[in-house]
């Protein structure tokens, strides 16, 4: 990517957010985030000279990029209860809203790119209603924006593909299908972990057992 006038290679590693020469490795920056286990693993988000990352342990971030130089600084850092802390998938960012699953509340949640703070959070697409009243966590949803409708297709690890409009307001589903059987257990319950791919308005998933294509033209 390209930042404070140069190409930058953005790197995050178990201890810290790093922005380097892409050609020769040079550190231009580190910012440290340490997330729990050393599990760096969502792609940090950019737009503009923001960028977002978050993990386990509450580690979550907006870092500033520099416009003039190649430097980064921390904008806003998450806290218990703004923000989000997602692991096994990679939030999104629309129109200043971040859109992501965090671990700790098994919901999905959307949060002000400005500075953290929640509109709303929702567990309906990301764990089964029978483990939510159980404090299960670490529910986990995958998150795709389609940007001719403006609406989400959001694969829940329970096998479940949603079609769903987000905004700051709120959440509202508008239909659901059963995919898949979750295959792997987690915490006590059944679990597909695996991301989504979409091409030729089509698709595709998978668990331990099988790949299932769905054509999404119909």
């Amino acid at each position: 990517m390209e930042a404070g006038g140069v190409e930058q290679l953005i790197i995050w590693h178990a201890e810290a957010l790093n922005g380097l020469n892409p050609a020769t490795g040079k550190l231009y920056w580190s910012l440290p985030l340490k997330p729990t286990y050393g599990m760096s693993v969502m792609t940090p988000r950019v737009v503009g000279n923001m960028m977002f990352a978050s993990g386990i342990g509450r580690v979550g971030a907006m870092v500033k990029l520099d416009e003039k130089k190649p430097m980064a600084s921390f904008l806003w850092k998450g806290k218990p209860k703004t923000a989000m802390y997602c692991c096994n998938s990679t939030p999104l960012i629309v129109d200043g809203v971040i859109y992501g699953s965090d671990i700790r509340t098994s919901s999905v949640i959307a949060a002000s790119m400005e500075d953290g703070e929640r509109f709303w959070q929702s567990q309906e697409p990301s764990i089964a209603e029978d483990h939510r009243k159980g404090g299960g966590s670490h529910g986990t949803a995958f998150l795709t924006f389609h940007e001719e409708n403006k609406q989400f297709w959001i694969f829940g690890e329970m096998g479940d593909l949603i079609l769903a409009e987000m905004t700051k307001e709120g959440y509202e589903e508008l239909g659901r299908q059963h995919l898949l059987k979750p295959t792997n257990e987690v915490f006590g319950r059944p679990v597909v972990w695996s991301g989504p791919a979409f091409a030729g308005k089509s698709v595709y998933v998978r668990n331990d057992e099988e790949l299932v294509k769905v054509d999404l033209s119909k």
